[in-house]
C-alpha cells in the first residue's frame, strides 16, 4: 500500500500583498468578475484547467446569496461584498486552503473529498465557501490534481443589516494564548498557536476523509497528515518547488530548490536504504533471539521431564522396594512363629524322651512309636546291627531324635528361603510391568513435546514466509548458506579463505563507492556541461561584443583621421584666405596652388 503524504496548505488574500478576493476567485475557477472596488475586470474565461467550480453557503446567509441568478453572479456577489466589509488598507479578504488528491482518486472521488472539506470548514466557522478543481497541466506532472478553497474571513448574521457577522472568526489567528490567558499547546506539550491548531486539525479532517474513501473503494494508498518527525520517520521533508520553479525545471533546467530537492531525496534514499539494512538486522537478531529462545525453552522441557520420569521411576523403585519391605516383615513375623513352634515341641519332645526312655521298657516303646529309628537299628545285610542288639542303647535312640529335629529345621528353613523368593519374583514382575506403563508414557509424553515444538516450529516457518517476511528469511537463509560456504573453506584453509573473504568484502564495498561515485559524477558532468554551455554561450557573446568595440574604435578611428584631414584642409582654406587678403604676391601663389589643386 503506498503512503501518500497530505499536501494541504493555507493561506491568506490580504491587501498588503497587493491581492483582491475577487482576483483570486476569478482566476481559480476560470471565470470573469469585476472588481467594483477598483474596477478592474478580471477575465479568466480562457485559463485551462478548471475541472469544476463550486459554492457553498450556510443557512443563514442573507438574500442577496439565496437569490442569486447563477454561480458567476454569486461569486461576483459574494467577493465584492467581502471586500467592501473590510475597509483597512491590509486587511485580508479571504482564506484559502490548497489541497491535492491521491492520483488514485477519480472524479467522482476528488468531488466527494472536496465536499466533505468545504462543508466541514462551512460548518465549522459558519462562512462562504468557494471550491474549485484543478486537473494537471498539459506540460506538468499529470498527478497534480488538486483543488482550491476559498472561503470569507467572516460568518454571516441575520440580525446584521448587511448579512455579515460584526467580527471575524479567529480561528485561523496566530493567538498565542487564549482569552483565560493560558498558552495553546499540541498533543506533545509544545507551546504553540491557535492557527497552528486549527490547521492541524483540517489536515487530520482531510486525511480521515480520503482514507475513508480509499477503504470504501479498496484503493491501495493511505494518506498521512503528519509530519515525519511526528511520525518517527527518519526522512527530511523536500520543499515545495512553486510555479517557477516548476516551469525551470520543466524545461528541463535546474531550479535552486530543484537541486535542494534532489540532495534531500538522495539523502532520503541513503536512510531508507539504512532503515531497511536495519530492519533486516533487527529482524535477523530477533529471530536469532526467537530460535535461541525456543531451543532454550525446549532443553528447560526436556530437563523438566527427564527429571520428572527419574523421579517417577524412583518413586515406583520405591514403592517396589517398600512392599517387598512390608511383606517380608509380615513373612518374618509369620516363620518366628513357626520357628517358636518347632523349638517348643522338640524341647517337649526331649523332656519326654528323657522321661520315657529311664527304663528298658520305655526305650522299647519309645522305638516303636519313633519309626524313623528303624533306619538306624538295620546294617546292610538286613540284620540288626550289633549297637542295637540291645534295647538298652539309649545314645542311638537320642541320636535320632536329633537328627528328625535337624531335618524338621532344615526344612523350614528351605520354605521359608523359597517364600522370600516368590515375594521377590512377585513384586520384581509387578515392578517390570508398571515400569514398561511409566516408559510407554514417558515416551508419550517426549513424543508429544516434540510434535509441540515441531509445530511451534512449522508456525514460525510459515510465519517468516509469510509476506514480506518471505524474502528476508530467503536473504538470511542464503546469506546463511554463502557464511557455511566460508566457515567450510576457512576450515580447510583458514588463512586463503579469510583472505578471499576479505577481498570479496573490499571489492563490494569499493564497488558500492565507485556506484556512489559515478552517479555523483554523471551529476556534476551533467551540472558541468550545463555550465560549459553558458559558458560558452557568455564567452561568444563577449567575443562578439569585443569585436563590434574594435569594429567601432577602427570606425572611430578612420572617423577621426578623415575629421583630422578636414580640418586640416579647412585651416589651410582658411590661412590661404587671410594671406590673400594681406598681399598680391601670396594670391599669385594661391591661385598657382589652386591651379595644381
Amino acid at each position: 500500500m503506498r503512503s501518500y503524504e497530505l499536501h494541504a496548505t493555507a493561506k491568506q488574500v490580504a491587501r498588503s500583498s497587493g491581492r483582491s478576493s475577487v482576483a483570486a476567485a476569478a482566476y481559480r475557477s476560470g471565470t470573469c468578475l469585476e472588481d467594483e472596488r477598483t474596477g478592474i475586470v478580471h477575465d479568466y474565461t480562457k485559463k485551462q484547467g478548471v475541472e469544476h467550480s463550486q459554492i457553498y453557503i450556510p443557512d443563514n446567509a442573507p438574500v442577496w446569496a439565496k437569490n442569486a441568478k447563477d454561480s458567476t453572479a454569486l461569486r461576483s456577489k459574494l467577493w465584492n461584498a467581502s471586500e467592501e466589509k473590510e475597509n483597512r488598507s491590509n486587511s485580508t479578504t479571504a482564506h484559502e486552503l490548497e489541497v491535492a488528491f491521491p492520483s488514485e482518486f477519480n472524479l467522482m472521488q476528488r468531488r466527494e473529498t472536496g465536499d466533505a472539506i468545504s462543508r466541514e470548514i462551512m460548518r465549522r466557522y459558519n462562512v462562504a465557501v468557494d471550491i474549485s478543481y484543478h486537473v494537471p497541466n498539459k506540460s506538468g506532472d499529470e498527478r497534480n490534481f488538486h483543488s482550491h478553497i476559498l472561503f470569507t474571513t467572516r460568518g454571516f448574521d441575520e440580525k446584521s443589516k448587511d448579512g455579515w457577522a460584526r467580527t471575524k472568526f479567529r480561528d485561523l489567528s496566530k493567538d498565542a494564548k487564549d482569552i483565560n490567558g493560558n498558552p495553546y499547546l499540541d498533543d506533545e506539550g509544545n507551546k504553540t498557536t491557535r492557527g497552528k491548531l486549527e490547521i492541524l486539525s483540517l489536515r487530520e479532517f482531510t486525511a480521515n476523509e480520503m482514507n475513508r474513501i480509499a477503504e470504501r473503494e479498496k484503493l491501495k494508498v493511505h494518506t498521512e497528515h503528519l509530519s515525519f518527525e511526528k511520525r518517527g520517520v527518519n526522512r527530511e521533508p523536500t520543499q515545495h518547488l512553486g510555479a517557477n520553479a516548476s516551469q525551470i525545471e520543466r524545461e528541463g533546467k535546474q531550479s535552486e530548490r530543484g537541486d535542494i530537492n534532489r540532495a534531500i531525496r538522495a539523502a532520503n534514499d541513503n536512510l531508507r536504504l539504512f532503515d531497511e539494512l536495519r530492519k533486516k538486522a533487527e529482524y535477523h537478531i530477533s529471530q536469532r533471539q526467537k530460535t535461541k529462545e525456543a531451543f532454550e525453552k525446549r532443553q528447560a522441557e526436556q530437563k523438566d521431564l527427564a527429571a520428572l520420569h527419574k523421579k517417577q521411576r524412583e518413586d515406583l523403585q520405591a514403592q517396589k522396594e517398600k512392599l517387598i519391605k512390608q511383606r517380608l516383615n509380615e513373612l518374618k513375623d509369620r516363620n518366628r512363629s513357626k520357628w517358636a513352634d518347632i523349638y517348643r515341641r522338640q524341647e517337649q519332645e526331649n523332656n519326654n524322651f528323657e522321661q520315657s526312655t529311664g527304663s528298658a521298657f520305655g526305650r522299647l516303646r519309645y522305638f516303636i512309636k519313633n519309626k524313623e529309628c528303624l533306619t538306624a537299628v538295620y546294617d546292610e545285610k538286613g540284620h540288626l546291627s550289633d549297637a542295637f542288639k540291645s534295647v538298652l542303647n539309649r545314645d542311638l535312640l537320642a541320636q535320632c531324635l536329633k537328627n528328625r529335629h535337624e531335618n524338621e529345621r532344615k526344612n523350614l528353613a528351605v520354605n521359608v528361603s523359597d517364600e522370600k523368593k516368590r515375594v521377590y519374583n512377585q513384586f520384581n514382575a509387578e515392578y517390570l510391568e508398571q515400569l514398561e506403563v511409566l516408559k510407554a508414557h514417558q515416551h508419550d509424553d517426549r513424543h508429544i513435546m516434540k510434535v509441540r515444538h515441531s509445530d511451534d516450529s512449522l508456525r514460525r516457518a510459515e510465519d517468516v514466509a509469510s509476506g514480506k517476511a518471505k524474502e528476508e528469511f530467503d536473504a538470511q537463509k542464503k546469506a546463511q548458506e554463502v557464511q557455511e560456504a566460508f566457515n567450510k573453506k576457512a576450515q580447510e584453509k583458514p588463512p586463503e579463505a579469510k583472505k578471499e573473504f576479505n577481498k570479496r568484502r573490499e571489492f563490494r564495498v569499493f564497488r558500492d563507492y565507485k556506484e556512489q561515485r559515478e552517479r555523483t559524477s554523471n551529476d556534476n558532468r551533467e551540472r558541468d556541461s550545463g555550465l560549459n554551455n553558458e559558458f560558452t554561450v557568455f564567452r561568444d557573446m563577449k567575443e562578439r561584443r569585443e569585436q563590434s568595440v574594435n569594429n567601432n574604435q577602427q570606425k572611430n578611428s578612420g572617423i577621426k583621421k578623415e575629421f583630422n584631414v578636414f580640418r586640416k584642409m579647412k585651416e589651410g582654406r582658411e590661412s590661404e584666405k587671410n594671406r590673400d587678403k594681406g598681399g598680391g604676391g601670396f594670391a599669385n601663389r594661391n591661385t598657382d596652388i589652386g591651379r595644381q589643386i
